[in-house]
């Protein structure tokens, strides 16, 4: 239904307002998001989002928002960004130098292969993580805050184990759709501009997934590398109002999922 109903062209300034609000219309159900909204401005979501589509869109070289618009009544209904780890997005890399035997492309895809085993082997190492413990120069944290860090440390530690020094790989680093049109394949294919792009490239990609999106992604051939689950109670600064009426955040897991090239 997307390729009929919808169209997918890259994202400009004046689309940033409502590229925001649909980032805080998709995510107004997902319990993580809302735990860390909880006594703020309703919003704050948007009002960051705004912040950050903007300086995304100031480095087209290293990322590319696109958008998806219905055809019909003009709405842009979705988008994704797509950064690019390593080389520019043209596909050109950042820093290549022809070898002097005249081979340059062939160590290129030598390295390439390397680069992929080499993050295959610290996913491998890496897979699956409970909730960590934080040391004690976090003790003063407040617990929202002591939950930021836990992924912040995360994300930075599968970071280092998805793309070692030398790697070139596509990240989808946000992806969101408007719940109206959730379901109507709009997600599917801002995520296949992208991995026909990897697959172009020779170039491994993968996504940090929320609970909620982890199935789409693996719809389109990703894979789970990792995970890291956290108790929201611990961390809640009230209780969830919810219509089971039990209070209670539950456990909520992340994702870290990854796709490799098809030739």
């Amino acid at each position: 239904m997307a390729n009929n109903s919808f169209s997918f062209d890259l994202a400009t300034l004046s689309d940033v307002p409502i590229l925001a609000r649909i980032s805080a219309d998709a995510f107004t159900t997902d319990r993580h998001t809302r735990i860390k909204t909880l006594g703020q401005d309703p919003n704050s979501h948007s009002n960051m989002m705004n912040e950050v589509l903007s300086s995304w869109l100031q480095v087209p070289g290293r990322c590319s928002i696109l958008k998806a618009t219905h055809n019909t009544t003009g709405e842009i209904v979705g988008w994704v960004c797509w950064g690019f780890h390593g080389y520019q997005k043209q596909g050109a890399p950042v820093s290549a130098e022809k070898g002097a035997n005249g081979k340059g492309e062939d160590s290129k895809q030598d390295s390439e292969k390397s680069k992929a085993e080499e993050s295959s082997r610290n996913a491998r190492d890496g897979h699956g993580q409970s909730q960590p413990k934080l040391d004690n120069e976090h003790s003063d944290q407040t617990p929202i805050q002591r939950l930021e860090s836990i992924t912040n440390q995360d994300m930075v530690r599968w970071q280092k184990i998805l793309m070692p020094d030398g790697t070139k790989c596509m990240i989808i680093v946000a992806i969101a759709v408007s719940p109206t049109y959730q379901s109507h394949g709009v997600g599917s294919a801002l995520i296949r501009w992208g991995t026909a792009k990897a697959d172009a490239d020779g170039v491994f990609c993968w996504v940090h997934a929320s609970e909620a999106g982890h199935k789409v992604f693996a719809k389109e051939g990703f894979t789970e590398v990792g995970r890291l689950e956290v108790d929201l109670d611990e961390f809640a600064p009230g209780p969830r109002e919810d219509e089971d009426g039990n209070g209670e955040w539950g456990r909520y897991t992340f994702r870290y999922m990854r796709r490799l090239p098809e030739h």
